[in-house]
């Protein structure tokens, strides 16, 4: 009798708060967190697959991967969750994360996890920073200490999206600054949402590594072209 009411209840439920698959639109349960249906993830997953990028004499980090290509269902996601406030779509997007690098990176030998920040102005507009709040869900999932403070940018600089390589160093020189945080002799994983050239996440690993840290991964959810 338990279950029937049960069942009922999800069913009403279901019919009052219904909840839609993203990309496709297919109905999902009410319940769900994650707002892709299978065939999407798992087509997500057949089109891309993580890329790892070591750094160089020019980078100042050891190693970036990343989950998947800046583009299709991703790139859609990431701009409804970016520039059209749909922050519910955090925990799809942190399910993406996690289920792409689970097999990849070896999460034991990290010791804290940071976000790349964003200037207090930016974020005040946007309302909040993504990488951070990708951060967040990553450290949760992976139960390893998450660090908001230790990186600040002090330095409003202009979106990196169409300068080129050269403009890009030159736009992303000096604009971040550690602001506190016992980092010294750790391995810090730093989170962003698209790598394209690395200039980004180079310039804050820069600055971590200059402040004690013993080295800096990187991983992103999409790479950019």
């Amino acid at each position: 009798m338990k279950q029937l009411i049960s069942e009922i209840s999800h069913a009403a439920l279901n019919m009052a708060f219904p909840a839609y698959c993203q990309n496709c639109n297919t109905r999902l349960s009410f319940d769900t967190k994650i707002y892709l249906c299978k065939g999407c993830i798992e087509n997500i997953r057949l089109c891309s697959a993580p890329v790892l990028t070591r750094g160089g004499n020019d980078s100042f980090f050891r190693e970036a991967w990343h989950c998947y290509k800046y583009e299709g269902i991703v790139k859609e996601l990431l701009h409804k969750f970016k520039y059209n406030k749909k922050l519910f779509l955090k925990h799809t997007l942190t399910h993406l994360f996690y289920s792409a690098l689970k097999d990849c990176v070896d999460y034991n030998n990290i010791d804290l996890i940071a976000a790349v920040p964003m200037h207090r102005i930016d974020e005040n507009n946007r309302g909040f920073n993504q990488s951070a709040i990708l951060a967040k869900g990553l450290s949760s999932l992976l139960n390893i200490d998450y660090n908001s403070y230790c990186l600040q940018k002090a330095k409003r600089t202009r979106e990196q999206i169409g300068l080129s390589k050269k403009e890009r160093l030159g736009n992303i020189k000096s604009a971040f600054s550690f602001s506190g945080g016992d980092i010294g002799k750790k391995d810090l994983l730093l989170v962003d949402d698209v790598f394209t050239t690395g200039a980004t996440v180079s310039e804050c690993a820069k600055v971590l590594m200059a402040n004690g840290a013993g080295s800096v991964s990187v991983i992103t959810l999409a790479k950019g072209i």
